[in-house]
């Protein structure tokens, strides 16, 4: 049995820790290799349509039985939830630790958002390419910001995220977007004054 081990491995001279490192792993790889022609893996057989059918019909009744456990214990459940609600309120740094626990949460959901809609998906300005995500803003691309907000709730990153990151915005900095703001309302006085002029 010995014979056939080592008939398996290449004959090196040990002479550093190095080349006992590789002895072992080559040793390591001829063993496995060896156990695998001397026991092949046994496949499954596909399962039958009957099999299937009888499968299913058990996840499904396991659903069931799930499901009505939690509608028998939902008022149960109500009371433990209430409960440990109160018993985290009379904690009386409860509010500070929640207050961390949010706007950890709000953190790493506006990464997201800045992420998709910057360049490359990195939290970037499309137009400069500041990187420092505390003065990076979502920019209506088509200046309809004054719509959007009145029929949206809630914070726009939470609002982008449920609604799948819809086309129509960028990621600018503060200067970028404050840039952006001026000449728009610049271009409108502008148009303004020409218009009065022709009328006059």
């Amino acid at each position: 049995m010995q014979r056939g081990r080592t008939r398996e491995l290449p004959e090196i001279i040990i002479t550093s820790f190095t080349d006992a490192e590789d002895y072992r792993k080559q040793y390591a790889a001829a063993t496995a290799r060896r156990y695998r022609a001397s026991h092949p893996r046994k496949r499954k057989p596909e399962p039958t349509e009957v099999e299937k059918a009888a499968k299913l019909e058990k996840r499904r009744q396991y659903t069931r039985e799930y499901d009505r456990k939690l509608r028998e214990n939902a008022e149960t459940r109500k009371e433990l939830n209430r409960k440990r609600v109160e018993r985290a309120k009379a904690d009386p740094h409860y509010l500070d630790k929640r207050r961390v626990i949010v706007q950890k949460y709000r953190r790493k959901r506006r990464l997201v958002v800045l992420a998709h809609y910057g360049a490359d998906g990195t939290p970037v300005c499309r137009h400069c390419g500041f990187d420092d995500p505390r003065a990076l803003v979502i920019d209506h691309i088509n200046d309809d910001g004054a719509v959007h907000r009145k029929t949206a709730k809630g914070l726009i990153y939470f609002w982008l995220i449920k609604q799948n990151f819809p086309e129509g915005f960028q990621t600018l900095c503060a200067n970028c977007n404050t840039i952006k703001e001026y000449e728009r309302t610049h271009e409108k006085l502008i148009a303004r004054a020409l218009c009065g002029l022709t009328r006059g």
